[in-house]
C-alpha cells in the first residue's frame, strides 16, 4: 500500500535495477527488505526451506487470539480456501512480469503444496467452478453487499470493479465469458485509488501520527481515497443495520424469518 512508508515497489525496484550482478543485486534487494530502521539484521542468511518454510508453517494450528494486531497468522485458513474453493495461487509462468526466470512457481507447484499441507492422496485441484456456481460469480444477485478493491491489488482483476477499471469486462469477446459483471440495486462497489490488499479493513486512521506505529516504516495518515472508502462503507453499514426489519425474542422464530421473506 502507498501508505506505508517502505519498503515499496519502487524502493525495491531501484535497487534490483542499480547494477549488473543479478545475484548481488538480489542480495541487496532481500537485505533491505529484512532490515528495519535502527535494527540491522544479524542474519547471515535466509531460509528457503520448502518443508519447514511452507508446509510446515502452513501445518501449524496455531489460532491468533485477540490482540495479535499486525502479527495475526491466518495464512493456514487462507491456504484452505485457496486448496479447496478459489485457486488464487500466486504464480511466474505469465509474461509480463519481472520473475519470468521462475518457471518452476506454477500451479502445479502449488497444487503439491496443499497436497503436503492438508496430507491429500488424491487432489484434482481448487473446485472453482462449484465456487463460482455457489456464489454467482460477478453476478452476485444478492443484497446489502459492499465490494471493496484497491486498484493496486492485483486480485481486483477477479472482482467486482468500477466501470473505468480495465477489468470491468475482462472476459469481454473471449468464447467462454459467463462471468460478466452484474449488480442489484443494493448492490455497491467501493474501489479506492492507490492501495492494494485490504487497506480498508484497517480502522481509520490506525497509521496514524498519533498511533502505535509511530514513529516507524508503517506510520503514515490515512489518504483521501482511503477516508472516502471508508465514509461509504460505514454509511453502507448503517444504512443495512437500519434497514432490517426488528427481530424480536419473544416472537416465535418462524415470525421473525418471515419479516426477512417480505
Amino acid at each position: 500500500n502507498l501508505q506505508a512508508q517502505g519498503p515499496s515497489v519502487a524502493q525495491i525496484c531501484a535497487i534490483m535495477l542499480n547494477g549488473t550482478d543479478p545475484v548481488s543485486q538480489l542480495a541487496k534487494t532481500t537485505l533491505f527488505i529484512e532490515e528495519r530502521p535502527g535494527q540491522p539484521t544479524t542474519q547471515p542468511c535466509i531460509s528457503s526451506s520448502f518443508q519447514h518454510d511452507t508446509v510446515e508453517y502452513l501445518q501449524s494450528t496455531y489460532f491468533s487470539g485477540r490482540g495479535c494486531n499486525l502479527e495475526c497468522r491466518s495464512a493456514r485458513q487462507w491456504q484452505y480456501q485457496s486448496c479447496n474453493e478459489f485457486g488464487f495461487f500466486q504464480t511466474t509462468t505469465g509474461m509480463e512480469h519481472p520473475f519470468t526466470a521462475f518457471k518452476e512457481l506454477d500451479v502445479g507447484s502449488w497444487l503439491e503444496v496443499c497436497k503436503e499441507v492438508f496430507g491429500l492422496k488424491r487432489y484434482y485441484g481448487p473446485r472453482v467452478r462449484d465456487t463460482n456456481l455457489d456464489y454467482g460469480e460477478r453476478g452476485l444477485s444478492g443484497a446489502n453487499i459492499t465490494l471493496v478493491n484497491g486498484n493496486m491489488d492485483p486480485w481486483h482483476a477477479l472482482g467486482v470493479v468500477n466501470r473505468t477499471d480495465r477489468f470491468y469486462e475482462s472476459c469481454s469477446g473471449q468464447k467462454r465469458c459467463d462471468s460478466r459483471q452484474r449488480l442489484t440495486l443494493s448492490e455497491s462497489v467501493v474501489f479506492i485509488d492507490g492501495t492494494a490488499h485490504c487497506r480498508d479493513m484497517y480502522a481509520p486512521g490506525i497509521f496514524g501520527k498519533d498511533s502505535q506505529f509511530c514513529p516507524g516504516p508503517l506510520c503514515a495518515p490515512d489518504t483521501v481515497p482511503i477516508k472516502l472508502a471508508h465514509a461509504k462503507i460505514s454509511q453502507n453499514v448503517n444504512y443495512y443495520l437500519n434497514a432490517l426489519p426488528e427481530v424480536s425474542l419473544e416472537r416465535p422464530l418462524s415470525q421473525n424469518l418471515q419479516l426477512f421473506r417480505r
